[in-house]
């Protein structure tokens, strides 16, 4: 599961996804950021990935691990503290761009 992280630049290109083959679920707030990773071949759902009743929506249910990328500290923050709540059992990978 990828929480919020395709606005980032590096990852709505392609950036450490293409080529592997990985099982994934993905969501993001910008429209065009989901149009464009879509393009790209990209499975986005418009929505708030950080929120347990947006992830149980989608069908998440027993993931083994979430990643959260978001453009600053206090988002990201706040989203992993939200995962960790609903799904205490998945490990979850984190980085922010202003993280100092």
């Amino acid at each position: 599961m990828l929480a919020n992280m395709l606005s980032l630049e590096s990852t709505a290109t392609g950036g450490n996804l293409r080529g592997r083959r990985l099982r994934y679920m993905a969501f993001d707030l910008d429209p065009a950021c989901i149009r464009a990773a879509r393009k790209a071949g990209f499975s986005v759902l418009f929505g708030d990935g950080s929120r347990e009743s947006v992830l149980k929506a989608a069908g998440v249910k027993a993931p083994r691990a979430f990643a959260v990328s978001l453009p600053n500290r206090e988002a990201a923050v706040a989203a992993v503290r939200s995962v960790r709540l609903a799904f205490p059992a998945a490990p979850v990978f984190a980085s922010a761009q202003d993280f100092r």
